[in-house]
């Protein structure tokens, strides 16, 4: 994702965004390493897991605990707007 283009956000993520404690530059680390899940009803689960701050810990300079504060957020993105954020407490449902 480019740096200079800011992502489109509903209202209803920036209130759990609020609620949860979750940044604006986390939910671009999300939307640019963001491992990407289809939930079969027109939408896209991007998840940061494991695998996704490992690469940014590559590209990036962060400390370790910013990037296992930062494991576990979603987003869900729906015709190019996020559409809500949060932190996983469970395993992805897939089906």
């Amino acid at each position: 994702m480019n740096a200079t283009l800011q992502p489109i956000v509903s209202r209803h993520a920036r209130a759990r965004m609020q609620q949860r404690g979750i940044t604006g530059s986390a939910v671009e680390y999300l939307l640019e390493f963001g491992r990407e899940h289809h939930d079969h009803h027109g939408a896209v689960v991007l998840m940061l897991d494991r695998t996704a701050t490992a690469r940014i810990s590559r590209g990036r300079t962060m400390r370790g605990g910013e990037l296992d504060a930062m494991r576990g957020l979603y987003a869900i993105v729906a015709n190019g707007c996020v559409r809500t954020v949060g932190h996983r407490t469970r395993r992805l449902r897939r089906g």
